[in-house]
């Protein structure tokens, strides 16, 4: 049988002192009504205690096995604790403004990507990617604070108004019992948090038509750390007469460790001129969400600024 071992370089700390990097390969298999997407990324996952970096570089995408557009080049997902950051880089869609005649130069994207921050527990609304590598690699320090049997439902909602609801979804688990304690098996039933407490119980169909099973297959060490090397995770949608149908299957398997990471920060540069979303306000009353071109991450002054610009009356604005 093959194995992946990591060199050791000492006995790990226990509670939260844990610092680990993995690289490997993901491969996502979707069928949607309008085709068979297959998609294979690189990825890096660098761990310290809880802060976290995920950056995934799209390789290949097909559309019923005929070569695909790759919607980006890389995305990134972090948290330096304080925020959590996705940044999306896809200049290569679009040519240089030099090589363009001048009347087209107005009507071509001049961002080189997309941005959001947010504040945690959980990364949400994010690439599915991303989300998928945070519950393998990076979820051991928001287990070790459930106290009831839902979890942080961190796949893409649909609806942003649903965030501002307890967007948490009943779930079976097991976390490991070796240290860093991430989670060996997740599964999600379809019941959220907010459905379970109304008396209301009509939930809305999209929301229903969700489940997902996690399971790790294989583990490798770093140290004394246990880690996953192959990760299987299987989503469903809710087809005809309640028939559970697979939708997606997104295979995680790691290539190489490390006992050091090899960034610098947890919070990802902007490359130069993007779309950002700052989702800090989103259940604030009244709830908003600020969007702006920057070259940068917002401030919390800068984003409450724009937050009270946003949400002021109509003749206070003018």
């Amino acid at each position: 049988m093959w194995a992946l071992v990591c060199g050791v370089l000492g006995a790990a700390s226990g509670g939260y002192a844990q610092e680990y990097e993995v690289e490997g390969r993901l491969a996502s298999k979707y069928e949607y009504s309008s085709g068979l997407f297959e998609t294979t990324y690189n990825f890096r996952v660098s761990v310290k205690d809880c802060q976290w970096s995920i950056e995934n570089v799209c390789l290949t995408r097909t559309k019923d096995g005929k070569d695909d557009p790759r919607p980006y080049e890389y995305i990134i997902g972090a948290s330096d604790e304080q925020n959590i950051y996705q940044l999306t880089y896809f200049a290569h869609l679009f040519p240089p403004l030099s090589s363009l005649p001048p009347d087209q130069r107005m009507r071509t994207a001049t961002n080189v990507g997309t941005a959001k921050i947010m504040t945690g527990p959980v990364p949400h609304d994010l690439d599915p990617g991303i989300s998928d590598l945070w519950l393998t690699f990076c979820s051991h320090c928001y287990f070790r604070t459930v106290k009831d049997q839902f979890i942080c439902f961190t796949p893409q909602l649909g609806d942003n108004a649903l965030y501002r609801k307890d967007y948490r979804m009943r779930a079976r688990w097991v976390t490991q019992t070796q240290e860093p304690h991430l989670p060996r098996e997740v599964t999600y039933s379809g019941e959220m948090a907010w459905e379970a407490s109304a008396s209301n119980q009509t939930a809305s169909a999209e929301l229903r038509n969700t489940n997902i099973a996690f399971r790790v297959l294989a583990y490798t060490n770093i140290d004394a750390l246990e880690i996953p090397r192959s990760v299987i995770i299987k989503k469903y949608f809710n087809g005809p007469q309640n028939l559970f149908i697979l939708s997606e299957t997104v295979s995680i398997e790691v290539t190489n460790c490390l006992r050091k990471i090899s960034i610098q920060s947890f919070v990802p540069k902007v490359p130069g001129q993007v779309y950002l979303w700052d989702l800090r306000y989103e259940k604030a009353t009244p709830p908003a969400r600020v969007t702006t071109m920057s070259e940068k991450w917002l401030t919390t002054n800068e984003t409450k600024r724009l937050y009270d610009l946003a949400v002021q009356p109509a003749s206070e604005a003018n």
